[in-house]
């Protein structure tokens, strides 16, 4: 008669593993707020050179009415993405009252949790600011494109002159 071998149980992966992926995966999310932040200034110092172009002569070409609308758009899309958002963060003196009397695995468990459930929340927000990022860029488009017509149209008039 065989003897059947027993099949390994399946250990969960040390707490500390855990812990130091939420850790990164926190500082990548840090790495990509600032990465956003950095393209939404460049977002709201390109309207600004954008609308100085246009706002040459405002009235009489509805082309550059577009074209500054336009361009405000993107520059308002771009100070709403840079605008800070609340965030939840942990409490120093609940953690260190509830962790007082917990066994470490029992402690790291606990951070962990919450360090991921803050996690889910600054991804939500990065979504939110990506797609006002989005936004502005379009406008940022539509409002060059709004524009080069007249730029063409006065190249045209200084060329026949």
């Amino acid at each position: 008669m065989r003897s059947r071998k027993k099949k390994p149980e399946v250990q969960p992966p040390p707490l500390h593993l855990i812990h130091e992926e939420v850790n990164r995966q926190r500082e990548s999310t840090a790495r990509r707020s600032d990465a956003m932040n950095g393209r939404a200034t460049v977002l709201i110092g390109a309207a600004a050179i954008a609308g100085s172009l246009q706002a040459s002569d405002l009235f009489g070409n509805g082309w550059l009415i577009i074209a500054v609308a336009a361009t405000a758009l993107a520059a308002l899309c771009g100070i709403l993405a840079v605008t800070p958002k609340p965030r939840r963060e942990l409490d120093m003196k609940m953690v260190r009252n509830t962790l007082f009397r917990k066994t470490d695995d029992e402690a790291l468990l606990f951070l962990i949790d919450h360090k991921n459930d803050a996690l889910a929340e600054i991804e939500k927000l990065l979504s939110h600011r990506a797609r006002w990022l989005r936004r502005g860029y379009v406008c940022l488009v539509i409002s060059i494109l709004a524009f080069v017509p007249l730029v063409a149209r006065a190249q045209l008039t200084i060329t026949i002159q």
